[in-house]
């Protein structure tokens, strides 16, 4: 294709309004317009052969993996309307589909079971992130807990000021992220010691754990937080206590997944009152009613000797025991990840980060309800009902995401491979040299931008720069020698006779 018949609105200047770097570049380059940002994304030619290219590479992933493309509404509902009319044997499944729109791909599925959906969402996303994985960017896999329940996710690294762009982790040493929600897995601390005798002692003022902590002379994981919540859910409300070591977060969405519930909050006094009696000061889970739900973390399971509060004003119990002082009704993982904490994949360290997640998947919990009428036969002739499954792939995040800041685009991605410029039209032999190299790669398939405008050779460079072609052919004054400049990344500028230049690109664009 020739320059001058595409339409890319290059700018030298960076465009007000604009301060994410990324996207500075992408509206410079002439892929995407200023006017929406960051909210919307207008793509120009060169940001659709951009997402479209990346679409591609995502679609092929969906199609090996399984996937057969739909065309359909609310696309969850109707999946399974569809399937009560099909799916009548454990051979019908898994039913796997995806739908393309605007900004990206649907995805759904049905499997046997939850184990099976499970299996085929941590294959799918790992197929996905090989596939958006390029030599200077890798994505990175993870999950977290919403209100929706466990999400796994694909994410690239990413630009904190873009507007999918969320804080979080990443492991140091291999491709696992997170963030504050993600779950925690491994062994938790074991306890030991002899149990002490429960005692009250009397802590003033002690409204914070580290004040607790002075008075007390005691770490913060020798204490307990007892936190009363209102939670709303399919029954109403219900008010619940979590018990968490002093020197961790609470997790709001892994105690809304526990309970089911779609909102939650901090009871108030009343509710308070009404649930547990006259109970004053400090709150602790000694002495607390046998109908009331207690969740506890799981690092709160089996502690020893730990500081609770005494439910007295200005007053705290010290050496509480699990199992003899207080129980819970169930131990879960209710806690935020830390940044101090380990990658639960390897154990290598973890580093704060920001993450652009581009492909997401619920993962369910339970098989189709009883009142779906869909239904089939196990292998072992019993009835069973299928597991659905959603997800999505968003291509505005993941174009965004996979350009870097400065130099070539990743190769795979490239909207042109190569550039052939002409450094003066004046140049009878620069230009036909250009003529014969562009037609040459063309003819072989390569992605082909011919740079024959009529502007001066430093106009052409700055462009060539910030499109960010993996491959540039600079024709000049040595054309005349037979000679060519090639730009390649790593390898800086080297003259290349004219006859073996298409042959060197061949090499480079199939490696």
């Amino acid at each position: 294709m020739k320059m001058s018949r595409l339409f890319a609105p290059t700018m030298k200047d960076s465009p007000k309004g604009v301060f994410d770097p990324i996207l500075k570049r992408l509206v410079r380059g002439g892929y995407v317009a200023a006017f929406g940002l960051p909210e919307k994304l207008f793509l120009f030619p060169l940001g659709m052969r951009l997402w479209n290219k990346t679409s591609c590479r995502v679609e092929e992933t969906l199609l090996s993996s399984g996937f057969q493309a739909l065309r359909i509404d609310e696309m969850e509902r109707n999946l399974v309307n569809l399937a009560s009319g099909f799916v009548k044997s454990y051979r019908h499944l898994p039913l796997r589909f995806y739908q393309k729109d605007r900004h990206g791909f649907n995805m759904s599925g049905l499997e046997e079971d939850v184990k099976s959906a499970s299996g085929s969402i941590s294959a799918l996303l790992e197929n996905l992130r090989s596939a958006l994985s390029t030599s200077g960017k890798e994505a990175l896999s993870g999950q977290t807990v919403s209100a929706e329940g466990l999400n796994s996710f694909v994410a690239l690294p990413a630009q904190r000021s873009l507007p999918w762009a969320h804080g979080g982790y990443r492991c140091v040493a291999c491709h696992w992220c997170g963030d504050e929600n993600s779950p925690i897995h491994g062994p938790v601390d074991v306890y030991k010691g002899l149990p002490g005798i429960v005692e009250v002692v009397d802590t003033p003022g002690a409204d914070t754990i580290a004040e607790l902590c002075r008075q007390l002379g005691v770490r913060a994981d020798k204490t307990l937080k007892t936190m009363f919540y209102a939670a709303e859910g399919k029954k109403g409300k219900e008010i619940v206590v979590v018990l968490v070591r002093g020197d961790h977060r609470i997790s709001d969405a892994k105690v809304m997944k526990v309970l089911g519930a779609s909102s939650l909050r901090f009871a108030d006094s009343l509710e308070i009152r009404e649930t547990v009696g006259d109970l004053a000061g400090y709150l602790g889970p000694v002495g607390l009613p046998k109908k009331l739900k207690i969740i506890a973390d799981r690092h709160v399971e089996g502690v020893i000797n730990v500081v609770t509060g005494a439910n007295e004003p200005g007053k705290h119990l010290v050496n509480v025991c699990w199992g003899r002082d207080f129980v819970a009704t169930l131990v879960e993982d209710l806690v935020c990840f830390e940044k101090d904490g380990s990658c639960p994949l390897c154990g290598a360290s973890i580093e704060e980060t920001a993450l652009s997640r581009v492909v997401t998947a619920v993962v369910p919990e339970e098989s189709l309800p009883e009142e779906t009428e869909v239904s089939f036969q196990a292998a072992d002739g019993s009835k069973k009902r299928p597991t659905l499954w959603s997800g999505r792939v968003n291509m505005d995040a993941a174009c965004v995401a996979l350009v870097p800041q400065e130099g070539p685009l990743p190769l795979s991605f490239a909207p042109f491979k190569v550039s052939v410029v002409v450094a003066s039209m004046k140049n009878g032999d620069a230009v036909a040299a250009a003529e014969k190299i562009a037609d040459e790669l063309e003819k072989s398939g390569a992605d082909v931008l011919h740079d024959e405008r009529d502007e001066r050779a430093g106009v052409k460079f700055s462009d060539a720069e910030l499109i960010g072609f993996p491959a540039v052919v600079v024709c000049g004054r040595d054309a005349s020698e037979g000679k060519v400049e090639l730009r390649l990344p790593g390898k800086g500028n080297e003259l290349v006779a004219i006859d073996d230049v298409c042959s060197r690109l061949i090499e480079f664009l199939s490696a």
